[in-house]
């Protein structure tokens, strides 16, 4: 397994751009767990996606498109937290 903290502002981010742009079925794990993360207790600071070896490398290029995308459109921020993302694998 590998593991990414994505911080609780940062989850709907993702959410919406996987929603948006990623309807694979590779993905349903992932938007499986963000979604427990935004219903989760609003005291937590970030979660821990869980991504099987097998996705792991789509995860990540999925994150770096994304972070281009949006440095390209003008929205930092968006951007950003893609890129916290991709930083925090473990």
């Amino acid at each position: 397994m590998v593991r990414f903290r994505v911080a609780k502002d940062d989850v709907g981010v993702l959410l919406g751009d996987l929603d948006a742009r990623e309807p694979s079925v590779l993905y349903a794990k992932v938007v499986k767990q963000l979604g427990a993360a935004a219903a989760g207790p609003n005291d937590a600071n970030d979660a821990a996606l869980e991504i099987d070896e097998t996705y792991a490398e789509a995860f990540r290029e999925w994150l770096a498109r994304s972070t281009l995308r949006h440095t390209r459109n003008g929205d930092a921020e968006k951007a950003r937290a893609f890129e916290r993302v991709r930083a925090s694998e473990h």
